[in-house]
């Protein structure tokens, strides 16, 4: 899915309060970039973006999780939800994973053609948890 080129603006217009953008400079170029939302207690993560070149050199993905813990100090949140990819990365800054249910009840016999390979494709990925605070 591409993003319509107004999305962040859009969405800072109409949730400024609880949405906000963090970017990273290289020679007054972005290099990264992340999103969230500001909830009660937590903070949601949203889009996340990184040159991929320059990712290895830099740790450009591992700057953003920073980034997110420095948030949510800043703004006094007790959780952050980190979303549901690149677990064992998240979990070298000591993200924990929990289960995620989903409950699909397919309607007619098309969708439940299309909804067993689409089942496939949710099933997690086999990852090494991490634990940085042994």
């Amino acid at each position: 899915m591409q993003l319509s080129k107004t999305y962040f603006s859009d969405v800072i217009k109409t949730q400024s309060d609880l949405f906000y953008v963090n970017a990273w400079f290289l020679n007054n170029e972005i290099v990264s970039f992340a999103s969230g939302f500001y909830l009660t207690n937590e903070i949601e993560a949203h889009y996340v973006g990184f040159d991929y070149k320059k990712n290895k050199e830099f740790e450009l993905y591992q700057t953003i999780l920073y980034g997110y813990i420095e948030e949510a100090i800043t703004k006094k949140k007790s959780k952050i939800n980190l979303g549901r990819t690149a677990s064992e990365i998240k979990t070298t800054v000591g993200a924990k994973a929990h289960e995620l249910l989903c409950y699909i009840k397919p309607q007619n016999a098309v969708s439940k053609l299309i909804l067993k390979p689409f089942m496939q494709f949710l099933q997690p990925t086999e990852w090494i948890p991490r634990n940085p605070f042994k």
